[in-house]
């Protein structure tokens, strides 16, 4: 299998083939498969053939675009093709990346999946704060 990019299969093509899946069949052979891969550092060997990042995201994509009324099986080899398609999937062209404001996309997108994750400090501090500065009494 060659891992080059193909600009004609987008990220929403291999959640596509995340959702031909059973989330119940395939997040048990997602995990199998990375706890068969041992820990990191991974060796490129495993990166190319079985990422553990493209495992997460399959597994991330079946939980929340998949449902139970499919009927592919999950095997070893359809784990093998869902992640060479997780390798080639490019949302971003050349031409996007030659564009001034390619960096301001890019970082929105991450942004956004990841802000509702991150916590904020001043939360964290608020509640020292109200109490060193409460006047006794």
């Amino acid at each position: 299998m060659s891992f080059s990019r193909d600009p004609s299969l987008s990220y929403s093509a291999f959640t596509q083939a995340c959702r031909a899946f059973k989330p119940s069949e395939l997040i048990p052979a997602i995990a199998q498969a990375s706890a068969s891969l041992g820990e990191p550092p991974y060796p490129d060997a495993v990166k190319h053939r079985m990422p553990p990042w493209g495992l997460a995201a399959a597994a991330r994509d079946s939980l929340l675009y998949g449902n139970e009324y499919r009927s592919k099986v999950v095997d070893e080899e359809a784990l093998r093709k869902l992640m060479h398609k997780f390798q080639i999937a490019m949302d971003i062209d050349d031409a996007d990346v030659g564009s001034e404001d390619f960096l301001v996309r890019l970082m929105t997108r991450v942004t956004y999946e990841q802000f509702p994750y991150q916590e904020s400090m001043l939360g964290l501090l608020h509640g020292e704060v109200s109490v060193a500065v409460r006047p006794p009494g």
